[in-house]
């Protein structure tokens, strides 16, 4: 069995090396809270990496992102409202108060659309200083989520990439960010894979925004069990459950809601692979561990959700060391 790590929003800088061993790391710190080591060689570790094409992108979001948003003022292009509808929707679970942030600004309710430039960038710029989001840019995230659903050479190039780096041996997936969407697709588009469980977190297909780009959410034929979608109820990103079922299986995804982040930044997968639950539920996985029955699943799942964050002495110290951002 192998893991497969898929990410998605990175901070410039870092390489595919250094963002292995730090999502390795953190997933040992969540094992180790169960008494556990990680059950596989760090050579059956892949860490699905496309952070050349990403990186292609971030030197020119910013300013990608203003003449995207001002030609389609011209030229009417619908598909820049991802832009527009998704910086909204994370700045309302982020708990920014629209309206008045609009009054404030003077921006009255017909000027509030994905066409006008000012309002779009009065949405980055007021969640950039409200947000805890560390190493990441929103602007960087925002251009690189919009270029992913409306660019299919783009989408094509990441696809590829990541295909590369995996084979038909039988593997467990974890993904991040936009790399859910990137697992999503690359398993919708390759049978022969043979995907036993996917887990993602701070998944932002939950947001109307990026989901209304990929309606109807289906289940992959590579994808031989479970989806499992985590997002803390302080991920800004992540808020919203994941709706899609097979209707050849009747498979469901399987969302689990919680908070499950300690660190600062709760989009960090830093924060997500070291919460104990999380980390044992990998260890099954990767271990074939019997499945738990659905209602003790889902109660122990909820038990904790509620004492992770104050259920943290215990290694505390090594945690502290290990807070990052990266995506």
């Amino acid at each position: 069995m192998k893991l497969i790590f898929i990410h998605g929003h990175i901070p410039q800088g870092y390489e595919a090396l250094e963002l292995k061993k730090r999502w390795t790391d953190a997933l040992k710190i969540g094992l180790s809270r169960s008494g556990l080591s990680l059950p596989l060689d760090k050579n059956d570790i892949i860490f699905s990496y496309y952070g050349q094409e990403l990186g292609a992108l971030a030197t020119s979001a910013n300013w990608a992102l203003e003449q995207t948003v001002k030609e389609s003022n011209i030229s009417l292009r619908t598909e820049t409202r991802i832009i527009h509808d998704f910086l909204l929707e994370v700045s309302k679970n982020a708990g920014l108060d629209i309206e008045l942030i609009a009054s404030r600004n003077g921006i009255s309710l017909i000027h509030r659309s994905y066409l006008n430039w000012t309002w779009v960038r009065l949405l980055l710029e007021t969640l950039d200083k409200h947000a805890v989001w560390s190493q990441l840019s929103i602007r960087r995230m925002t251009y690189e989520i919009y270029c992913y659903l409306s660019n299919p050479v783009f989408r094509d190039a990441v696809h590829d990439v990541v295909l590369n780096q995996m084979d038909r041996e039988p593997a467990v997936i974890v993904s991040h960010g936009l790399g859910s969407i990137v697992a999503y697709h690359a398993l919708l588009k390759n049978p022969q894979l043979q995907i036993s469980r996917h887990f993602s977190l701070g998944n932002p297909m939950g947001l109307q925004a990026v989901s209304a780009s990929l309606e109807p959410i289906r289940f992959a034929s590579s994808l031989k069990g479970d989806w499992i979608n985590y997002y803390d109820h302080r991920d800004p990103i992540a808020l919203n459950e994941i709706s899609g079922a097979d209707r050849q299986t009747e498979s469901q995804i399987s969302n689990h809601g919680g908070t499950y982040t300690r660190t600062e930044n709760h989009h960090d997968i830093g924060g997500y692979l070291n919460n104990q639950h999380i980390a044992r539920e990998i260890y099954d996985a990767l271990t074939h561990s019997a499945p738990r029955s659905s209602s003790n699943h889902i109660q122990h799942l909820k038990f904790w959700a509620i004492i992770s964050p104050s259920f943290s002495f215990m290694g505390e110290l090594e945690l502290f060391g290990c807070i990052f951002s990266f995506f």
